[in-house]
């Protein structure tokens, strides 16, 4: 589990929808949270982890971290050489098995890699932009970001370049 001098008690967004700064208290001491505006009921995306707000705001043109709405967004995880598109709204990740759905599947000995290990969300952070969400699906030899480790219940904003490893196997997140 992720050490707390990594994770922020509170933090102030601002819903995309009415503008209003909110004040999140980070009370379970989570990764990260989503909750309704109690003004406008738009859904609002926060990451508690204390490196997100400086990556956040360390935007540069070669390698951006922060996507806004018009921008050309097209995430992929890189394996063995190859890019995985992130093309539906939830994609599945996984070992590649014959009993296997996931929507990309990794050709991968790792057989702590489960066949429906973690899911990629696409959505709209707290700031209007789009963005990444990491969970957990059946990921029973764990799963971390970064070398955080997750819990089943934990869900987890996905920056530029985010290492993440599913059982043995580790894969890059991009933002193309």
């Amino acid at each position: 589990m992720a050490q707390a001098t990594n994770i922020l008690q509170e933090k102030r967004v601002v819903c995309s929808g009415c503008k209003k700064t909110l004040r999140i208290q980070n009370r379970k001491m989570e990764l990260s949270s989503q909750l309704i505006c109690p003004v406008c009921k738009s859904p609002v995306f926060v990451s508690f982890l204390a490196d997100n707000i400086q990556e956040a705001n360390a935007v540069n043109s070669e390698n951006p971290t922060i996507y806004s709405p018009t921008h050309s967004f097209k995430p992929y995880i890189e394996y063995n050489g190859s890019k995985y598109y992130i093309e539906k709204d939830v994609t599945v990740i996984g070992r590649k098995a014959s009993t296997s759905t996931a929507d990309i599947q990794l050709e991968s000995n790792d057989m702590y890699m489960g066949r429906h290990h973690a899911a990629i969300i696409k959505g709209i952070d707290s700031m209007g932009c789009q963005s990444c969400m990491l969970r957990a699906q059946d990921a029973k030899n764990g799963l971390s970001v970064n070398n955080i480790e997750l819990s089943q219940s934990d869900q987890v904003k996905l920056l530029n370049g985010a290492e993440i490893k599913m059982g043995n196997t580790v894969v890059r997140f991009r933002m193309g």
